[in-house]
Formats: structure tokens, C-alpha cells, sequence
């Protein structure tokens, strides 16, 4: 497995935050790659915290979390 740090993110989220299509879309790259890195953009920390927003993802795909580290978020399968 590769180490947490030097994962690239493969998804962003702005500003229209967590959507249906980001959840679909981290669900099958955990398929894929098993552990996967979601960067959060500072206009989706306009109405959200970066704990609600990772809270969110796991909960809707069924996830857990890794790590939470500045604006980003590592998670994978349970």
C-alpha cells in the first residue's frame, strides 16, 4: 500500500460540496484502489467544516476514515 502522504488527491471538492455523483465516484475508486485521497477546495469550508464534509462521505459510502489532514481526507472500505 502506499504511504498516506504521497497519495494525490483524485477528487476535489468545491463548492457544491458533497454530491451524489462524489459519493458514486468514491465508492468505485475504493473498489479500485482500495485507499483513495479527496482534497477539499476552501469554497466547499464555506458553509461546512472539514469534519462534516469527511463525516458525510463515509456515512453515505459506506467508508471510514484515515486520516483528516489540513484540506484533506483520506478513506477507505470497512
Amino acid at each position: 500500500m502506499e504511504d498516506i502522504h504521497e497519495l494525490k488527491p483524485v477528487i476535489r471538492i468545491g463548492k457544491n460540496g458533497v454530491t451524489g455523483n462524489i459519493i458514486n465516484d468514491v465508492k468505485n475508486l475504493v473498489k479500485k484502489k482500495k485507499i483513495v485521497k479527496i482534497k477539499v477546495l476552501r469554497s466547499a469550508l464555506n458553509s461546512e467544516t472539514m469534519k462534516d464534509i469527511a463525516d458525510k462521505i463515509v456515512k453515505e459510502a459506506n467508508l471510514k476514515i484515515v486520516q483528516i489532514r489540513g484540506h484533506s481526507v483520506v478513506v477507505r472500505g470497512k
